[in-house]
């Protein structure tokens, strides 16, 4: 369903930023509220960490799972995300399996863990993956949509990140909504 072609291996590698929006533009609605220039920003700040190992946090599935997951491939990162709707994650996972993994000849897990998890849970969240010693250095934070949540978010992942680190953060509260 979500198979459509955009050309070889080799012209997805040569033009990134447009194969990204060619699949986004595929998601439906609900899971591509993030606009394209958002989509190559997230996609732009990978770059900028570079081609060394490192690891990725995101909370919230959406368009923003396939910039991430696509530079993960290309800049050799691991992607880990959070979202406690499972049906929203099965979305993604068809259409970047479909869309990314099959014209580039790549597994899905090599550079993604979907975490059907509240991001927080004390059990299942964020802090668990400091079992991992991974080296996180980025962080996209996406969810809830509140203070009180964002901040619990970033708590959990400065405790893990590296001592240099990015935060990217989506859609978060505004108090005073008269300004």
């Amino acid at each position: 369903m979500y198979n459509y072609i955009f050309g070889t291996k080799k012209d997805i590698l040569k033009q990134p930023k447009n194969f990204l929006i060619f699949v986004k533009r595929l998601l439906p609605k609900y899971a591509n509220s993030l606009p394209d220039s958002g989509a190559i920003t997230l996609f732009n700040m990978i770059k900028k960490l570079g081609n060394k190992r490192s690891s990725i946090i995101e909370t919230g599935v959406g368009a923003s799972t396939i910039a991430l997951f696509l530079a993960s491939y290309i800049y050799k990162k691991k992607l880990y995300s959070f979202d406690h709707n499972p049906d929203k994650i099965s979305l993604l996972k068809t259409v970047i399996h479909e869309s990314i993994c099959i014209p580039l000849n790549i597994k899905l897990t090599d550079f993604w863990t979907p975490i059907p998890s509240n991001s927080v849970d004390k059990f299942t969240g964020i802090n668990c993956l400091s079992e991992f010693k991974e080296n996180f250095n980025f962080g996209f934070f996406d969810s809830a949509h509140s203070l009180d949540f964002l901040s619990k978010e970033i708590i959990y992942f400065h405790k893990i990140a590296n001592k240099n680190f990015i935060i990217g953060i989506d859609d978060g509260e505004k108090i005073n909504n008269k300004e």
